[in-house]
């Protein structure tokens, strides 16, 4: 298990290519600070894997970029996880977990009908 500040760590340290990179809370970070830990993804098997929900807390940032002026350009400013899914209209790639295990059936209810248009009908309650 490495993080990106053990790899980073020593600058002459040169890490193994793995295998899969996990990326949690993707949906925080800029797609440019996600490109460090996926320069190590073994080209021939290395597996991406992004955990994350756009339609949580965005990445902070402090100053005023531009959008994107065609949808052909590239997402720069926006979350990796945001990129991904804005390229990924049929969810080929992308998929929705459907079990919630954090809340109660109750509390579940309110964002999965405002926020997730009722996808989210698997309720497993944390209690």
């Amino acid at each position: 298990v490495y993080s990106v500040r053990k790899i980073f760590a020593n600058p002459f340290y040169s890490p193994p290519r793995f295998h899969m990179v996990v990326i949690d809370e993707a949906s925080q970070l800029l797609l440019a600070h996600c490109f460090s830990p996926i320069r190590y993804l073994s080209i021939d098997e290395g597996r991406l894997v992004l955990a994350g929900d756009h339609h949580q807390l965005p990445p902070i940032l402090q100053g005023v970029y531009p959008l994107p002026e065609s949808s052909n350009d590239p997402l720069l400013f926006s979350s990796i996880f945001h990129a991904f899914k804005h390229r990924d209209p049929e969810s080929l790639c992308t998929s929705m977990l459907n079990e919630n295990w954090r809340m109660n059936k109750e509390l579940s209810k309110l964002p999965s009908r405002t926020i997730y248009s009722n996808k989210d009908k698997t309720y497993k309650p944390a209690n």
